[in-house]
């Protein structure tokens, strides 16, 4: 299915300020300036570079101040004071309007425009301008008779649209088509009719102006996407057509208009996206409706939502919106603006960008972290008080504060506010050891991994059974769990498919069991995807569960329900790390050896030296902490886990960038690994599509985010912004 972009004019509003395309955004600042962010691989933002920008930049060559804007695919035009149209960007069917098909990295003129224009609009690869003559005139991309002149042809300059050569009052284009709303009140479309976006009650393409059935002279405002419309009427109601969800309450497409009633005042104005839609009520309350996967709704979930539904933290205050393919801006009586959906290239304009390559300060943890633990989608710590904090994401309640909401920042875990000596992560569900020896676990049960004798989800801390007392440390994997007593025996719950409970049988336990042969004299444990490991009192490892790429390092590939011992490791072990397939262990000389991921033996890791005291690993890479403090990570990178500033996977040790002294501890997770310092200062880095990295952004932002260097007014400016 193609993508789409919008952006409507609104009849009786102000000019619009405010304009999103399919991965940019842009907006008017002070003295008529325009600022834009987010990807620029067509030249889009206008400054004359090809760079993407995480946060707003000047568009140059703008020859007088612009009072209105329009964003398209990946172009953008600004009308100046004058009623002149200058674009820019991505020119390759003429809809930058100069003439040309040359792409555009600065304002260039719009030709042929006889009178002066009083409002512009952008679809994905056209344009059009109302003059003041109330005629529409349009260029660029004709191929599915967008243009309006009849034909099918491009134009890399303005043609006019049949038939409306006066009586216009606003225009808006989408994706491959145009509508408008005459001086009548009558609403009118053409172009690309796949989805019944013309609204005609047809799906047959419409190169000329078709009038919208059922909507008669009482329409103020018409938005538009590229499969679907809507229409305000002059009483506030709110009619949409096309591909569902339509608003409705329904999940059926419809060829006609059909009433839509967001709650709250009358609706002032509208917007829309490729699968959402949004309404900015008379009171300046923001709803919004339609697929949600990288929350386009803005009410703080990934539900899908068939009526309009309230935006986060915009109940009031708000003065103007625009959506996009993906994503939603809106502007605030402040002037700030505020942002939500997929930021995947940077058009929320909050200075975030998709991956966290290095190192991040996690919020509300700076200066108190005593331990963390990162799973594969969520992130926990102890504070030096003892607390236990959680974020990132919540589904099967890994976050322990008795809901299933994801965090963006740490949130305290219900009951641990106090006496938490230690805490691990597994894959969907956490576990915690009091300083009275206890140990509790919430989050996915599925397979009995919390402990309790339960299965399903725990969205709270649960006792593990008979481990009220008397636990020295815990470990976590992706289904099981496991434990060493303080009288050194080994026990573990959960899954046990391929035998990595270790009790001698492949049966799930919901409740801990002695792992046998190892009643004592276990040291420490460490539990990866199906497979777990543990050091004895004489420094030997044992292991057992799942073999198929070695990781039980006893020169085989053949899995073991019970403890088998790790053979060739000619050393003392003193700590020991599990991944998905792969364990490692570190000696008493401060070297690091691995096994598994198709090697069964144990090789000492190249380019750490002598000099390691920390280990971890998460699904497909390892980080080491050495004795001045350095962190090393090493192994798969395609989320930026490594933290060397780059996506290249590596087989060797690379340095974490701004971490080479002071770190305390590092935990490796499934693609994100976090440190403390040695001042207690937490931060991570890598995947943080779940909020697990704790600063408080994301790649996708399911509420709205504040734009860096908004409200944009004339002291932001002075004040060094640009």
């Amino acid at each position: 299915m193609a993508l789409a972009t919008a952006f409507c004019i609104s009849f009786g509003a102000r000019a619009a300020t405010l304009g999103t395309g399919l991965s940019h955004s842009c907006a008017l600042a002070d003295a008529g300036r325009v600022k834009c962010w987010g990807a620029n691989n067509f030249r889009q933002l206008g400054d004359a570079t090809t760079t993407d920008r995480l946060a707003p930049v000047d568009v140059t060559a703008l020859v007088e101040p612009v009072t209105a804007i329009a964003v398209g695919g990946n172009h953008t035009c600004g009308l100046t004071v004058a009623g002149r149209i200058q674009c820019w960007g991505f020119n390759q069917y003429g809809q930058l309007g100069d003439g040309t098909t040359a792409e555009a990295s600065t304002a260039v003129d719009v030709v042929g425009l006889s009178s002066a224009v009083t409002s512009i609009t952008a679809g994905r690869r056209h344009s059009c301008a109302l003059t003041s003559a109330g005629a529409v005139k349009c260029w660029g991309s004709n191929e599915r008779g967008q243009l309006g002149d009849g034909g099918t042809t491009d134009s890399p300059q303005p043609v006019d649209v049949v038939g409306l050569q006066s009586g216009v009052v606003a225009v808006a284009a989408n994706g491959y088509g145009t509508c408008v709303v005459t001086s009548a009140g009558a609403a009118k479309c053409w172009g690309d009719n796949t989805y019944g976006q013309v609204g005609d009650g047809t799906t047959n393409e419409a190169h000329v102006p078709v009038e919208v059935a059922g909507l008669g002279t009482g329409v103020s405002e018409i938005a538009t996407a590229e499969t679907h419309a809507c229409a305000r009427l002059s009483d506030g109601r709110v009619k949409c057509w096309g591909v569902a969800p339509l608003g409705d309450g329904t999940q059926d497409d419809s060829f006609v208009p059909v009433d839509v009633q967001p709650p709250g005042a009358p609706v002032a104005a509208m917007s829309m996206g490729f699968s959402h839609a949004c309404a900015l009520a008379s009171s300046g309350q923001v709803t919004c409706w339609g697929y949600n996967g990288v929350g386009e709704v803005g009410d703080g979930t990934y539900d899908d939502r068939y009526v309009p539904t309230l935006v986060e933290g915009l109940e009031s205050g708000v003065t103007e919106i625009a959506s996009s393919y993906s994503h939603t801006c809106a502007r605030l009586q402040s002037d700030e603006l505020r942002c939500w959906g997929s930021g995947s290239s940077g058009q929320l304009g909050n200075g975030v960008p998709p991956r966290r390559m290095q190192a991040v300060d996690v919020v509300g943890l700076k200066g108190g972290a005593l331990a963390i633990s990162a799973g594969s989608f969520h992130t926990c710590a102890v504070t030096t008080g003892g607390v236990a904090k959680c974020w990132g994401d919540n589904l099967r309640g890994q976050l322990g504060d008795s809901t299933h909401v994801p965090h963006w920042l740490p949130a305290d875990v219900q009951g641990l506010d106090s006496n938490v000596e230690s805490i691990v992560a597994g894959d969907q569900h956490t576990c915690a050891r009091t300083n009275a020896g206890g140990a509790l676990c919430w989050g996915s049960s599925s397979f009995g991994q919390v402990g309790g004798g339960v299965y399903g989800s725990v969205s709270y801390p649960m006792g593990v059974t008979g481990m009220e007392s008397g636990t020295a440390t815990l470990a976590s994997g992706r289904g099981h769990s496991c434990a060493v007593t303080e009288s050194g025996a080994a026990k573990c719950w959960g899954l046990n498919n391929v035998g990595q409970l270790g009790d001698g049988t492949n049966t799930t336990r919901p409740e801990p069991m002695p792992v046998s042969g190892l009643a004592s004299g276990v040291v420490s444990i460490a539990a990866g995807y199906q497979h777990t490991c543990a050091i004895t009192t004489l420094g030997s490892v044992k292991c057992w569960g799942s073999n198929d790429g070695g990781e039980l390092g006893d020169g085989t590939t053949t899995s073991s329900s019970v403890p088998v011992d790790v053979v060739g490791l000619n050393a003392i072990a003193v700590a020991i790390t599990t991944g998905a397939s792969r364990t490692c262990v570190l000696t008493d000389a401060g070297v690091v050896k691995c096994w598994g991921a198709g090697t069964s033996a144990p090789t000492e890791v190249v380019g750490l030296g002598s000099g390691v005291a920390k280990i971890s690993s998460g699904t497909g890479h390892t980080c080491a902490v050495n004795h001045d403090g350095g962190l090393k990570c090493w192994g798969y990178n395609q989320n930026g886990q490594l933290g060397d500033g780059t996506l290249i996977d590596r087989e060797f040790p690379v340095d974490v960038v701004g971490l080479t002294s002071e770190v305390a501890s590092v935990s490796a997770g499934d693609s994100t690994t976090c440190a403390i310092t040695q001042a207690g200062v937490a931060k991570c880095w890598g995947s943080n599509g779940m909020g697990q990295l704790g600063n408080g952004e994301a790649a996708y932002a399911i509420a709205p985010q504040i734009v860096i260097g908004s409200p944009f007014s004339d002291w932001i400016f002075r004040d060094g912004f640009d």
